[in-house]
């Protein structure tokens, strides 16, 4: 069996549980290749319009991303069309069963609580089951605290989903070749 590991990136207007999603991005990597045009092997965005379907707004988080430092980053999600949750977790769905065997795939989240835990909870919302087992949740900011020394030119917009988790795979990339350890 040939592992896939994902790398999973969130924006949300929320930081807690159940918050509500705007943007899924993720993408396959290889996080054995010394290639750099090969750590990426599959992307999946997804803008949602945020409708009230059982998931939270927090005030202080939409004061965030109405920060003048977040400009681009609004602008790239309204130049986005725009879909339901539904059909964003549908597509992202798809797109994973795509890739292989869910017992084949890592997903990674920028945090321990944070993105892995968030999409599953708008599954829950959806009434659809997580298309990946909680066993193979993996923590990039966990494996990101093994090696400080970051010298990665960020790629792409901030605070994009799919820029985020690209460069998100880039670091694990990096990290798992320096260090030499096998992901399981």
């Amino acid at each position: 069996m040939a592992l896939k590991h994902i790398m999973l990136d969130l924006e949300t207007w929320g930081v807690g549980p159940f918050s509500t999603i705007i943007m899924i991005g993720a993408c396959a990597f290889d996080p054995y290749t010394e290639q750099p045009s090969e750590i990426i092997v599959d992307r999946f965005e997804v803008a949602i319009t945020p409708t009230n379907v059982g998931l939270h707004v927090d005030a202080d988080t939409l004061m965030w991303w109405l920060n003048p430092e977040r400009d681009r980053a609004r602008a790239a999600w309204w130049g986005m069309s725009r879909v339901s949750l539904l059909v964003a977790l549908d597509g992202f769905t798809d797109w994973l069963c795509s890739l292989g065997e869910s017992n084949e795939l890592r997903i990674w989240g920028n945090g321990a609580g944070f993105d892995n835990v968030l999409l599953r909870q708008a599954y829950e919302v959806a009434q659809r089951g997580a298309p990946w087992s909680f066993r193979h949740d993996r923590c990039f900011r966990t494996l990101r605290s093994m090696l400080t020394d970051e010298n990665l030119q960020y790629v792409g917009t901030q605070h994009t989903a799919l820029a985020d988790a690209e460069n998100q795979a880039r670091r694990a990339n990096q990290i798992v070749r320096q260090l030499g350890i096998k992901l399981t």
